[in-house]
């Protein structure tokens, strides 16, 4: 419901869901989670118009992510913390995905997440805001220096709060490598989408926040790992 009604600025709560194309309201048989979609192939029931693929997606890994979350870090509020970390970035992922466009509503809606965490569990406040800092002024930079050099964004600004709400609720070293680890599936993504044949013209516009929504994942689930094995090699070499 979010991903449709936020980027087409409808209301979340007044109106009632309704096809997109024939404004059919729908009845609870018509929204049962994955069994509505399959039973309707995909399609409106009144107009037939297809539903975007997305849906389904969304519908099976939403709780598939909340189960496994569940089983991780049982009932707490480090499992509150990450619903509404995974919440957010799948929301963020397909709304980019679709639309080209990070929802401020999105992030503002999830980031009050981390105060109800500080304030129940006596984390420190200071982890939380570095990381804030240290994500958004990253890609700030990088979002500035690459507009005054070469008179254009290297992704829009969404891209830049994203990293920072990132940030807040990760902390200042997953800040740090969420954004270097995002560049890089950048990279590969592209490297792997010229390999098969797909043709990327230099102007064209591609959206950033699924990069940094993926490496979120990796550093969520990771980041501890990857940072200690970043300084067991570290001090190998010195």
């Amino acid at each position: 419901m979010l991903i449709y009604r936020i980027p087409n600025s409808i209301a979340i709560i007044k109106n009632a869901n309704s096809c997109p194309n024939c404004k059919l309201i729908l009845n609870i048989r018509d929204m049962i989670p994955v069994i509505s979609y399959l039973k309707l192939r995909g399609k409106c029931r009144s107009c037939k118009v297809k539903i975007p693929r997305y849906y389904l997606i969304v519908e099976i890994l939403t709780p598939l992510v909340f189960i496994a979350l569940y089983l991780i870090y049982g009932m707490n509020f480090d499992l509150f913390l990450n619903l509404a970390l995974w919440s957010m970035l799948i929301i963020t992922f397909i709304i980019d995905l679709e639309h080209m466009v990070v929802s401020d509503a999105v992030l503002f809606m999830f980031s009050p997440a981390v105060i109800i965490y500080i304030i129940a569990t006596g984390a420190s406040w200071a982890g939380h805001l570095i990381g804030l800092a240290v994500g958004f002024s990253f890609f700030l930079s990088i979002y500035l220096i690459t507009k005054l050099i070469y008179k254009q964004e290297a992704f829009g600004f969404g891209d830049v709060m994203l990293s920072g709400v990132v940030g807040w609720f990760l902390g200042f070293e997953n800040a740090i490598l969420i954004g270097i680890m995002s560049f890089l599936i950048a990279f590969t993504a592209i490297i792997f989408l010229k390999a098969i044949g797909k043709n990327l013209k230099k102007d064209m516009e591609i959206p950033f926040a699924p990069f940094i929504c993926i490496a979120a994942v990796v550093s969520a689930m990771f980041g501890e790992e990857i940072i200690s094995l970043y300084w067991r090699l570290g001090y190998m070499w010195i």
